[in-house]
């Protein structure tokens, strides 16, 4: 009944208290409990990745990222500092915009990465239609990259996120060379 009137899974997590008691053996309890699901999803994936975590790959850094994006109502732009041998350094998130769009300025990656001394660094934001890059996202990560390089930082990626899925332009063929 709760897929059914919710349409999905986080439908049913991101319904309403109130909603979710309106159906026949869901107790205030049982609603309470549904609540708490993904905010111990995410701190069970912040104590998964803790601190000094080294990434295996880029795919397991876009599964993180988007255990990071779950749930959230707009586009936000978040950073994902490294050090020099890939280990987690922190991820932050930097900004919220509204449904259809994020600003970030770079004075504010910039200041990410010198808060937890990153040698590296990815940068994430979150679409709602598609993981697709928009040609401002190409722009902004060719910029970035730039302004970077000039503070003896790496962009190793620009990732977005969308649902359960996520497009990592450096693994794309057609952003790809951006990153050389």
């Amino acid at each position: 009944e709760l897929l059914r009137k919710f349409g999905s899974i986080a439908g049913v997590l991101d319904a309403d208290l109130h909603e979710l008691t309106k159906f026949n053996g869901i107790t205030e309890k049982g609603a309470l409990l549904l609540k708490a699901i993904m905010p111990l999803a995410s701190r069970y994936g912040d104590r998964k990745y803790k601190t000094n975590y080294k990434f295996k790959n880029i795919d397991e850094i876009g599964d993180y990222l988007m255990g990071k994006y779950k749930g959230l109502k707009f586009e936000t732009f978040g950073v994902l500092c490294l050090d020099a041998a890939g280990k987690l350094k922190k991820f932050e998130f930097l900004n919220e915009g509204n449904a259809t769009a994020v600003a970030v300025s770079f004075r504010e990656i910039a200041a990410a990465v010198f808060r937890h001394n990153a040698a590296c660094v990815v940068i994430v934001h979150n679409h709602f239609e598609n993981a697709v890059p928009s040609k401002e996202d190409i722009e902004m990560t060719m910029s970035v990259k730039a302004s970077l390089e000039s503070l003896g930082t790496t962009l190793l990626d620009h990732i977005i996120v969308s649902g359960d899925d996520y497009v990592s332009m450096r693994q794309s063929a057609q952003f790809m060379s951006i990153f050389k």
